[in-house]
């Protein structure tokens, strides 16, 4: 039973987007208007971004260098240590997914799974829109400085963000726009499960547990204490969470990011991981030399195809694995 449900978002910093928006109507744009006509500089519209293309555009807008030449802005801030969790977002917006439903088989090395690859390296070498690779800054750390417009986050990092920044809510989230082949916004999604295990001693217990956390009331108690959204979809017609928005408007798009998500899955997360990761990243670092045909593998494409293959070993375990657990099973 889902108890939170979450999706990876963007996350702007509207300071810098309000600043620069004044002398650029496309920038401008991205912001809601009010009734009368006048932009709403605390609300960021859903469907801000509209492509690939345009998202390329308005953090090239939004990323300023210093006289030397390096980034001092981010417009959009990427990470190469654990860059395999760029994937799974990013690969939603262009028709592509991470691995199967049935977690068999890895899928991001797919046609569309290189391209976008391709794309989000070429923000970092081509456009040169992120703060260099560094592992003891993450994108967060630099968003909460100031340092970044835009970072890869979570429909559920507003309130570490407000804690981190000592109050600071000035900011706005959206889904990721589509790519040569996706369609609408998108992003994943996933949920929080609570489940009964079939060695429970007080199944009665637990599902009356499982029902209450579960509830509206639980949902609403979750938005009072820990400010969480919820799965049920009754929960966004309450004045709770009408409240909630009107006090905290990055909270405005997330019912929206949420449905826009396709289902994550992700088999043996851990394991999957740590076998992508490191061709991930190498393709990150490396991006330039790789495709001048000098780098560690032969090409992108072929990197790609040598971390599905490693995956595909995990998921070929542990699909062994739950077959014998379910011979086991009396």
């Amino acid at each position: 039973m889902p108890m939170i449900i979450d999706a990876s978002c963007l996350v702007w910093n509207l300071d810098i987007l309000e600043q620069a928006a004044k002398q650029d109507e496309d920038i401008r744009d991205m912001f809601v208007r009010h009734p009368d006509g006048s932009v709403d500089y605390d609300h960021i519209r859903f469907e801000a971004v509209k492509d690939w293309d345009h998202f390329r555009r308005i953090v090239k807008k939004l990323t300023t260098y210093t006289p030397d030449g390096e980034v001092d802005q981010a417009g959009y801030t990427i990470q190469a240590y654990g860059a395999v969790g760029l994937l799974p977002h990013w690969l939603a917006t262009n028709g592509a997914r991470f691995q199967d439903m049935a977690g068999t088989r890895a899928m991001f090395d797919s046609p569309a799974g290189i391209e976008t690859m391709h794309f989000i390296s070429r923000l970092y070498w081509e456009d040169r829109v992120s703060s260099s690779f560094r592992r003891e800054l993450t994108p967060a750390d630099r968003f909460q400085e100031g340092k970044s417009a835009c970072i890869p986050a979570g429909t559920y990092s507003g309130k570490t963000i407000i804690r981190n920044t000592m109050g600071w809510t000035h900011f706005g989230k959206t889904a990721f726009p589509p790519g040569p082949q996706g369609q609408g916004q998108k992003t994943v999604t996933w949920g929080n499960m609570m489940v009964i295990s079939n060695r429970s001693t007080n199944v009665e217990a637990a599902w009356r547990y499982i029902k209450f956390v579960c509830s509206l009331e639980g949902n609403l108690l979750r938005l009072k204490h820990l400010g969480y959204n919820g799965p049920r979809l009754d929960f966004y017609e309450t004045e709770q969470w009408r409240q909630a928005m009107a006090d905290r408007p990055y909270l405005s798009n997330v019912k929206q990011i949420c449905l826009a998500g396709d289902k994550l899955r992700h088999t043996e997360i851990t394991a999957a991981d740590h076998q992508a990761n490191p061709i991930i990243e190498t393709i990150l670092l490396q991006y330039p030399d790789m495709v001048n045909g000098q780098g560690p593998y032969p090409s992108v494409e072929a990197a790609m195809h040598e971390a599905a293959r490693n995956v595909n070993k995990v998921y070929d375990r542990y699909n062994r694995q739950v077959k014998q657990w379910k011979r086991q099973t009396p």
